[in-house]
């Protein structure tokens, strides 16, 4: 009777408890389904918020897009003193998204005042060190005073994902003050897969300018500049990169009375498998002088063949410049031409032709009579008509040479550019 009663309470209690639990489970299932909105994204990659309907949030059941970031907006930095030292500021105004970086910051050589129209690109975008994003170069160059050149230097900065932090300059790679800095190439010069920029800078100093290379590269790891010691020209003329990666400045003759003739250079550098290698050469003759050099070079070396043609092609020519005749001096030619007529006949004996030297030994002593290497090639003559050996005919010029050893002296003193002779070095 006891179980009986009990059961029958359980069965009237049954209905009651699963409507409970089943209400209890819809609260359960709706607050899952608000759990799973509040977590969830959209396929955009937009996230969906839900509220709860306090001061200044959306009520229930609405979602947000949440606020992207912008970057600190950043004014433009005033120049500094030493604008070359802006580099850090310069880079906080290109993360703060107000510079006209597409525009090559037009702002800032505006109220810099910078160079208005640069040799080159004032700023390029190159991948330097092979990764995602390329970074960003800026040159920045100062207006000159008269016909000086002005102080310069180039800004490298990392990509924007990096927030255009500024990590290198132009100064810093060349460990120098520098003027007039352009970019001359970009090229993968040391064949890495890494491009490489190719910048020339100026070093002045009183008139004269030395045009400098300095070749930035990722190619050992970090940002250094390959370039050769000593690359560097005079008074640039030409600038030119071969199909095959070489680097060729020719400097012109930036000649003054204390130089003298100096002669234009012309300056290679060339990749070499593990580095950068420089080669020096004289470019073509300007004066009348460097002609008469090359000809004795040529001697000097036992090229006797090349000598004479050189010698005999100095004392032809008419269109090279006199040096001393711009000095304000005699003009040289009266003296080079029977000069080399002499040395273009001891260049002949030296090869073998004891009878063919004897024409241009007459060559240098007919109209000459007056000059100082033509009356020395005269007693030259005469020594060897009395069957006198060259080392004799020799030593009797010399010995006449020396009656006026200042004299001659002074016409070889063409400066510190051009190798001295004297009396005892005309015949030997």
């Amino acid at each position: 009777m006891l179980r009986s009663t009990r059961m029958e309470t359980q069965h009237a209690a049954g209905p009651r408890a699963r409507t409970a639990l089943a209400r209890a489970g819809l609260g359960l299932l709706a607050a899952a389904i608000l759990l799973i909105a509040g977590c969830s994204s959209s396929d955009d990659g937009i996230r969906i918020t839900v509220g709860t309907g306090a001061e200044g949030t959306p009520p229930p059941g609405e979602a947000t897009v949440a606020a992207t970031p912008t970057p600190r907006p950043v004014p433009l930095p005033p120049r500094p003193e030493n604008p070359f030292a802006g580099g850090v500021a310069v880079a906080q105004y290109l993360a703060g998204g107000r510079a006209d970086i597409e525009g090559c910051l037009p702002e800032l050589v505006r109220e810099w005042g910078l160079e208005e129209e640069p040799e080159g690109p004032r700023c390029l975008s190159v991948n330097l060190d092979a990764d995602v994003q390329d970074e960003w170069l800026f040159v920045i160059n100062l207006p000159g005073s008269g016909d000086a050149v002005g102080l310069g230097d180039i800004w490298f900065f990392q990509d924007e994902a990096d927030g255009y932090r500024y990590f290198n300059s132009a100064r810093a790679l060349a460990n120098a003050a520098i003027a007039g800095a352009h970019v001359r190439e970009v090229r993968d010069l040391t064949r890495d897969g890494f491009p490489d920029v190719v910048i020339t800078w100026q070093a002045c100093s009183d008139e004269v300018c030395e045009t400098r290379l300095l070749i930035a590269s990722q190619h050992h790891g970090t940002l250094q500049n390959l370039a050769p010691e000593q690359s560097f020209v005079e008074s640039l003329e030409e600038f030119e990169i071969s199909e095959t990666g070489e680097i060729r400045m020719v400097g012109g003759a930036s000649a003054t009375a204390a130089t003298g003739p100096f002669r234009p250079q012309i300056v290679t550098v060339s990749w070499a498998g593990m580095q950068f290698r420089r080669e020096q050469q004289d470019a073509e003759p300007v004066y009348l002088i460097h002609l008469v050099n090359d000809a004795d070079a040529a001697f000097a070396r036992g090229d006797y063949v090349a000598a004479r043609d050189l010698f005999l092609a100095a004392a032809a020519d008419s269109t090279l410049r006199d040096w001393k005749q711009e000095q304000g001096e005699p003009a040289e030619r009266g003296e080079l031409r029977p000069y080399a007529h002499f040395r273009a006949a001891l260049a002949t004996l030296r090869a073998g032709d004891a009878v063919g030297m004897m024409p241009h030994l007459d060559r240098a002593i007919a109209g000459y009579e007056g000059t100082m290497h033509g009356s020395a090639a005269n007693i030259y003559r005469e020594a060897l008509r009395q069957a006198n050996t060259p080392e004799i005919a020799c030593s009797a010029m010399e010995s006449y040479l020396g009656t006026f050893q200042a004299l001659y002296n002074e016409f070889w003193d063409y400066g510190p550019s051009v190798q001295a002779r004297t009396v005892f070095t005309m015949c030997r």
